[in-house]
């Protein structure tokens, strides 16, 4: 008899629940349904208030659980996009590099075929020992990116960079050191070093 009163009373409250009614005399049915049994029964657990909460609780787990496995996804999404792009990017930058190279190399082979008083100014032809520092800068594998390359009134080759930033380097090239000049926001320095290694370290940090 206990039992299925439970089972009715659980019925009813369910049924009432999804249905979205709940009768205006459910008290008293409980009531009824407690006067009606001899033993202690917690009906806590099966009053309408207890399925409604359990209920709720259980349905925001699964839309809680759905959006972080929406999330994971879009997250995945966006991580595969941008290594993607990053490819990209990255192979684009190398064939400029490459292109650049080229340019730098066909350009260098101007500069060294310069005659004496190349600019009007009563300049001399350029030193090949120069010329040949500057190839081995331009053609070293631990190079990340090109410069560009000018011949100075010096006789000298600079190698340069500049950014959006508007940070400058120069590098001179002479027969036996470089000449560093740097501009970082407005900070200047200027300083000469005879290793080509510190040049090479020097131009991968700009």
């Amino acid at each position: 008899m206990i039992t299925t009163s439970v089972n009715k009373l659980v019925h009813k409250n369910q049924w009432s629940y999804y249905s979205g009614e709940f009768p205006e005399d459910d008290s008293n049915y409980i009531e009824g349904f407690r006067n009606s049994t001899s033993g202690s029964i917690d009906l806590s657990v099966i009053t309408p208030t207890s399925i409604v909460e359990h209920d709720l609780e259980q349905k925001i787990n699964e839309k809680y659980n759905l959006f972080i496995k929406y999330f994971k996804q879009e997250l995945d999404f966006v991580k595969s996009r941008v290594e993607r792009y990053q490819k990209v990017v990255k192979n684009q930058n190398r064939e400029l590099n490459t292109i650049k190279k080229e340019m730098n190399f066909q350009k260098l082979d101007k500069i060294a075929a310069y005659d004496n008083n190349w600019n009007g100014e009563g300049t001399y032809k350029f030193d090949e020992k120069i010329i040949s520092i500057t190839r081995a800068i331009l053609f070293s594998t631990n190079l990340n990116r090109q410069p560009q390359i000018f011949p100075t009134n010096s006789n000298t080759i600079q190698l340069e960079y500049e950014d959006r930033l508007n940070r400058h380097l120069e590098v001179e090239v002479l027969p036996d050191k470089f000449l560093v000049f740097h501009d970082f926001d407005g900070n200047e320095s200027e300083y000469e070093t005879p290793s080509f290694d510190d040049i090479i370290e020097v131009l991968n940090e700009f």
